[in-house]
């Protein structure tokens, strides 16, 4: 998969990453969680305005105004709706509603535009798994493989990709979620993400629509592809 100028299968293929780890990868490149935090001086809690515990877990390093620490492992430590234990003691003076950030990697400056391409991946990864669902089911129900059916299934699920068909939103909120957790684990898509994560992936609509295509071998007229180019948001 090409994007931003680089071919993530690829080198994940080189150097031996099964694509189902896609989604442990997309939690090492950083995020920014839902809410803002304040951290006390002398002390291990991260205070937070919103639960944070579906966003991350015991185990994960975040990062609170420039400084690292790993979420508390042990359990006695409270991890709950308005606190993250943290690994050690804070000694500086006490930092009030700032952001909190998760993940691994060393640089963070390319982290959103990773994050993006690797979901994308997998939302395309998994709308070619969904389409041959309904594919099969389709062809056990008429006890024969049609063309038109395939042809209409597969326009069905480009116009759920860019957004244009009528029930795109609650297939994203549902079967696509559902698909991508199955598939990658929960670790490739959070639930925060989960009513939000179409809107905020429609800059990638031209990647994933070629993605999906080239998986299931559809070939685009070069119309078609000139004005999703042109216009790939709802794009019908």
């Amino acid at each position: 998969m090409t994007g931003y100028g680089v071919d993530l299968t690829a080198d994940l293929h080189r150097e031996g990453i099964n694509i189902r780890h896609l989604g442990l990868i997309r939690k090492k490149f950083w995020r920014q969680l839902t809410g803002l935090g304040s951290l006390n001086f002398h002390t291990k809690k991260l205070l937070t305005a919103i639960d944070c515990t579906k966003q991350c877990e015991r185990g994960d390093q975040i990062k609170f105004r420039g400084l690292h620490f790993k979420i508390s492992k042990d359990e006695k430590d409270i991890f709950d709706l308005t606190q993250i234990p943290l690994d050690r003691l804070f000694s500086q003076n006490s930092i009030n509603h700032q952001p909190i950030f998760a993940g691994e990697v060393k640089n963070d400056s390319n982290s959103e535009k990773v994050r993006d391409l690797l979901l994308a991946e997998m939302i395309a990864r998994t709308m070619k798994n969904i389409l041959r669902q309904y594919l099969r089911h389709a062809a056990i129900k008429m006890k024969v493989s049609v063309k038109n059916v395939q042809i209409t299934l597969i326009a069905e699920f480009l116009s759920i990709i860019t957004g244009a068909h009528e029930h795109s939103d609650h297939f994203w909120e549902e079967q696509l979620y559902l698909g991508i957790v199955n598939r990658f684990g929960q670790s490739a898509i959070s639930a925060e993400e989960r009513k939000v994560y179409r809107l905020k992936m429609q800059h990638m609509v031209v990647f994933m629509v070629k993605r999906f295509t080239d998986m299931n071998g559809v070939k685009l007229s070069n119309d078609c592809v000139a004005y999703l180019y042109d216009a790939p948001v709802m794009f019908r």
